[in-house]
């Protein structure tokens, strides 16, 4: 089974003409101007570049729909363009369609004018995924401007791309599709991709010159992910060679990506959150086999960053993928489900409907005889079929997608091109995200932008909050005051926290989980508790995980029982501009967790618990002495002398005494000079400095308690610390065993298989236990120590 697939989303219906709409160019005066000569009045010749001249325009409008015009250039003898009209999908439009070939290559393509401005509105590339499925997925699927019906007949489709753009749909690399080549071996490489695409788009340009100056946006899904960056990245760096040359270069200005495969590492990570997570449907996979699975991913992840990435061993790699493949992909299609949607079953088998029904009524009407005339297919294709797997099997082997694709996108991003990613729920198949510096720099800009615009202001001065998260669950959560499926509408709340877990289930329905105080409550927003369904889409598409938000609306719960909050306004409070770790894996990195304590404490209760129980300690032991008639004290932390205990100090200088001083070791004088002056009981919590050893139970720098009491004695101050201790474990837990794990709560891998951590029950009951040292020593030890 391929790794690497093709994906769906019908996300992208909506998103193409609200992005092109009104996108209008000026054309040149002399557009217009038919000439009716051919082959061009002047040509350039660029070394190793092959771009036509846009001095001579033929208009597409004249071209006949009864037979191929074939075109070619002196300057091009190799290349050469077949294309003709063609009575297909939109009655509305002008429709071409034909072949750009190159010596043995021939490319496949359809082109749609725009049904708005043909004359000016922006040019659009759609390629499907795989590798090796063809365009016309996407054409009758989704994005084109028409369907196949049961009946093997075209249904107009109003939401077609072609709306607001003229857009062609390309069969690439050659052997996808109706593309073909006469002799020689297929394109096995994204890279030897680009290099075709690039000379399509140059021919096409420079053929039809009034298409030169138009924007030009590529668009794909699935496997376009790794596609389209490459693609982008070789035109821009043709341009540039162009610009240097004096000639136009090609209008490229952005890219859309839906369901990318564009980090194959980060692909591989979300294949055990979306099998084994409720993070978009409950878990498909059986308990055994989403253990087997998160034992296998750390080992997947290290060997592809080791293989593929910094060492870079083809047979490493082939290696690694091998076996992430084993382990994480193969038991998703053992279960029979749809790829590219997890909530269905597959509708018949991969290989031969890619799981929709629609590709069967796809490949039915391509494959008649009349449509693949008025197409003017090429006779030498006998059969069309929806996926070329010879193609998508070259890939694989070459090892396509494990390429650091994302590094193609950051280097677009810094060349002023612009991306629209967008992914769906339910999209097994592809990765949720984008790299870490990809995300960065699209979030930074839209909200670079929403700065300017102030529509919404991405950092209001203000939100008022009635209530605490903490305390809305502990109200509203208690059992009888809602019931399963119940609501509030009457009472109102308003409630602030950063989102973690976000979930939708259809467009006017959206789930985040809110945490705050280290409690959190679901969101459930509905449009029809929003002012309009614009108004709902339009403020839900600007969250993302780790932004904080405010939200006023009604407590509800869902019929499976979750208590909710129903809002009736969201805003943005501060939005998250850096990409958090997965929730489901967390921020495992040992060093990184207390470099950035910050993130640590946004994605772990566990070390947020830690900090609210060193604050109990701290309390308990000012309670503790306190009432005792302890007085607590402060000292300094810098002196003269390093004194108080036995230990090398740290050295610090003082500018305006001109001092050199030391960070204190201990407060044990001070405190003692204190009792000496008449303060018979105090006590100090504060910082120590030690410039010694640093490993896990020891810090340079580390907080301490320190008391001193007049007229006691050593059996004293053990009666007072075994209370202190004893009363403080019994405070915090409610017992006194406390469990130890000296290496920390995570199991280990070992060998491939996960290792319970080292545990340890300490028993803090009085009375203690108490040892005579030099006894205790002496016993031990087999000694006897001089008297």
């Amino acid at each position: 089974m391929p790794r690497s697939w093709i994906a769906k989303s019908s996300l992208a219906v909506l998103l193409m003409p609200l992005l092109v709409q009104g996108y209008q160019t000026p054309l040149q005066s002399n557009l217009d101007h038919q000439r009716a000569q051919w082959p061009f009045d002047q040509h350039r010749n660029r070394t190793g570049i092959h771009v036509f001249s846009s001095d001579g325009t033929l208009k597409i409008s004249s071209l006949p729909s009864t037979e191929f015009t074939e075109l070619s250039h002196p300057s091009f003898p190799a290349h050469k363009v077949r294309i003709k009209k063609s009575n297909f999908c939109d009655k509305t439009v002008n429709v071409y369609t034909g072949y750009i070939d190159f010596q043995a290559r021939h490319l496949f393509f359809y082109f749609f004018e725009s049904r708005k401005d043909p004359e000016h509105d922006p040019l659009m590339m759609w390629i499907n995924g795989g590798p090796g499925a063809s365009s016309s997925l996407g054409l009758f699927r989704q994005l084109g401007p028409c369907s196949v019906n049961e009946n093997l007949e075209t249904e107009w489709n109003p939401y077609s791309w072609n709306s607001n753009s003229s857009i062609f749909f390309l069969d690439q690399p050659v052997g996808v599709g109706f593309s073909y080549a006469d002799y020689g071996l297929p394109v096995t490489t994204t890279e030897d991709a680009a290099v075709d695409v690039y000379a399509f788009i140059s021919i096409f340009l420079d053929t039809f010159s009034s298409f030169r100056e138009r924007p030009l946006h590529l668009a794909g899904e699935s496997y376009a992910g790794r596609y389209l960056p490459v693609f982008a990245s070789y035109i821009v760096d043709q341009n540039a060679k162009a610009i240097a040359l004096g000639e136009k270069p090609i209008q490229l200005e952005s890219i859309l990506i839906g369901n990318g495969a564009t980090n194959y590492m980060t692909l591989v990570e979300s294949w055990y959150t979306q099998q084994c997570t409720s993070a978009t449907v409950p878990p498909v996979q059986s308990i055994s086999s989403c253990v087997r699975m998160k034992i296998a991913l750390p080992r997947c992840l290290k060997m592809l960053r080791n293989e593929c990435r910094d060492r870079n061993d083809a047979l490493g790699c082939r290696n690694a993928a091998e076996f992430c493949s084993q382990e994480l992909s193969v038991p998703y299609h053992a279960t029979g489900r749809n790829p590219y949607d997890i909530s269905k079953m597959c509708e018949g088998k991969l290989e031969e409907t890619i799981c929709y029904s629609t590709s069967t009524r796809i490949v039915k009407y391509l494959n008649q005889k009349a449509i693949r005339k008025e197409l003017g297919v090429d006779p030498s294709i006998t059969e069309f079929s929806t996926v070329a797997w010879n193609i998508n099997r070259l890939f694989d082997q070459n090892l396509d997608l494990e390429h650091s694709t994302e590094l193609y996108v950051a280097g677009l991003l810094e060349r002023g091109i612009r991306f629209l990613i967008y992914a769906g729920t339910y999209d097994w198949a592809e990765e949720e995200a984008l790299s870490p510096s990809q995300y960065f720099e699209l979030r930074s800009r839209q909200i670079q932008k929403l700065r300017q615009t102030r529509n919404p202001d991405p950092y209001p001065h203000k939100f008022h909050v009635s209530q605490s998260v903490s305390s809305y669950v502990e109200q509203y959560g208690k059992e009888g005051v809602l019931e399963n499926g119940g609501r509030l509408p009457d009472v109102t709340v308003s409630l602030a926290g950063r989102l973690h877990n976000m979930r939708s289930s259809g467009q006017k329905l959206r789930f985040y989980d809110l945490h705050g105080e280290g409690t959190k409550v679901q969101i459930m927003a509905q449009a029809q508790d929003s002012p309009s369904v614009d108004e709902f889409l339009s403020t839900h598409s600007l969250f993302r995980r780790g932004d904080i938000v405010g939200v006023t609306g009604f407590p509800a719960r869902t019929k499976k029982g979750e208590l909710s909050i129903c809002p009736t306004k969201i805003i943005l409070l501060a939005p998250n501009l850096h990409q958090l770790p997965k929730e489901h894996f967390g921020l495992k990195d040992q060093e990184q967790r207390y470099r950035k304590r910050y993130l640590d404490l946004i994605l772990s209760d566990d070390t947020r618990r830690i900090f609210v129980t060193r604050s109990r300690i701290v309390n308990y032991i000012r309670k503790f002495f306190d009432g005792l008639g302890f007085l607590e004290v402060e000292t300094p932390m810098m002196n003269m002398i390093a004194g108080g205990a036995t230990a090398k100090p740290f050295v610090t200088h003082h500018n305006d005494l001109k001092l050199d001083l030391f960070l204190r070791i201990a407060p044990e004088l001070f405190l003692k000079e204190l009792v000496v002056g008449g303060l018979d009981r105090v006590y100090e919590i504060g910082r120590v400095f030690r410039n010694e050893g640093i490993d896990l139970t020891h810090n340079p720098e580390f907080s301490i308690c320190e008391f001193y009491m007049a007229y006691a004695d050593m059996y004293d101050l053990m009666e007072i610390t075994e209370s202190l201790i004893t009363g403080m474990v019994n405070y915090l837990t409610g017992g006194n065993v406390l469990k130890y794990h000296p290496e920390g709560k995570e199991p280990k891998i070992v060998d491939g298989k996960e290792v319970p951590p080292k545990e340890y029950l300490l028993d803090f009951t009085r009375p203690w236990k108490r040892y005579d040292m030099i006894e205790t020593l002496e016993e031990k030890l087999g000694v006897k120590f001089p008297p």
